[in-house]
């Protein structure tokens, strides 16, 4: 995808919404947190500034099985993925309406539209998950370093499932804790 650098603006990371899925998605990770850890910030320094070639972050797409879906409806696991998406990212993508609870009856296999579904309206939609995907939009636009920031590991300990680390950027320092036993990610300061 780099070869593309100069002559397109960026494309889908399709191999961050891999590793952020092997992480999140399923009851136990696909993936080691070290090697999640490890393939981000390969990744970021591979690709140069975010301003050069825009990586958006994605965790589900229409031609996948939705996030919610693969993870077995657990909201937890979509939150964690989708703060992973704000937080390791450089510009997050949602275009499947995962922030209103948006699922899909069975997985894909031979049928191709079940990623398709419809956006919920009105009070089909979760209004809660609604509220909390704004609180992390507010977080994200207060800290430029979320957008275009280093990502650096303050403290990694894969057998508590913990990683804390800092976004750094030129005028801003956020840093995280992700515990992957409790699902969440907190914001430090």
């Amino acid at each position: 995808m780099r070869t593309y650098t100069g002559r397109l603006d960026g494309c889908l990371d399709f191999a961050f919404c891999r590793s952020v899925r092997q992480l999140c998605a399923g009851a136990t990770p696909a993936i080691s947190l070290a090697q999640f850890a490890n393939t981000i910030q390969r990744s970021r320094r591979y690709f140069g500034q975010p301003d050069q070639f825009i990586l958006p972050a994605f965790i589900d797409n229409h031609d996948m099985n939705r996030f919610l879906a693969v993870a077995d409806d657990d909201v937890a696991r979509l939150k964690l993925a989708r703060r992973s998406s704000s937080h390791w990212g450089t510009r997050p993508s949602s275009t499947t309406a995962p922030e209103v609870g948006l699922s899909q009856p069975r997985l894909k296999g031979p049928y191709r539209e079940e990623s398709r579904h419809p956006m919920r309206w009105g009070d089909t939609q979760d209004r809660e998950l609604l509220a909390w995907f704004k609180e992390w939009i507010a977080l994200r636009r207060a800290h430029p370093a979320l957008s275009d920031g280093e990502v650096r590991t303050l403290h990694l300990d894969e057998e508590a499932g913990v990683w804390e680390f800092a976004r750094v950027g030129v005028h801003d320092e956020v840093r995280f804790r992700l515990d992957l036993r409790a699902r969440t990610v907190t914001h430090l300061g």
